[in-house]
């Protein structure tokens, strides 16, 4: 199983990205910067990818059966941005997306989330996860 992890150089990607080797899938990481993720992840697979140009689309989702997606905090448009990758990603072989989401963003139309939570929940084959607080936190803004 290939599962591409969406965001690798934030410090949940980078996790993820971890663990899913260390539990033996292979790992196609991506973001923007190439030389930045085959800098920290020399032995996975890096591929650029970037929410707002949709050629490096294809690219990234290349031969993979899962995806992590997480939202960059700088693009609110879910419509032309999120939704369609998660069309493309079903569209060319992906069988399950996970999806970090935030806590009560079921319930919350104004948070960009919501939409990607209700375009998911019309597929098959997702997870949605809602943290209401990451420890990180406490290092980064405390």
């Amino acid at each position: 199983m290939k599962v591409l992890v969406t965001a690798a150089l934030g410090n949940v990607g980078r996790e993820v990205a971890r663990e899913c080797s260390e539990l033996g899938l292979t790992v196609q990481v991506a973001g923007r910067s190439v030389a930045g993720l085959k800098e920290r992840f020399p032995s996975m697979v890096a591929a650029r990818l970037d929410f707002l140009d949709r050629s490096t689309w294809a690219g990234a989702l290349d031969d993979c059966d899962l995806v992590f997606l997480l939202r960059p905090p700088a693009i609110g448009d879910m419509e032309q941005t999120l939704c369609p990758f998660i069309d493309l990603a079903y569209a060319t072989g992906v069988k399950h997306i996970a999806f970090l989401s935030v806590a009560g963003a079921e319930k919350n139309r104004l948070i960009p989330h919501h939409a990607v939570e209700a375009h998911l929940r019309r597929a098959a084959g997702w997870t949605i996860l809602r943290p209401g607080f990451f420890a990180q936190n406490f290092g980064d803004a405390y």
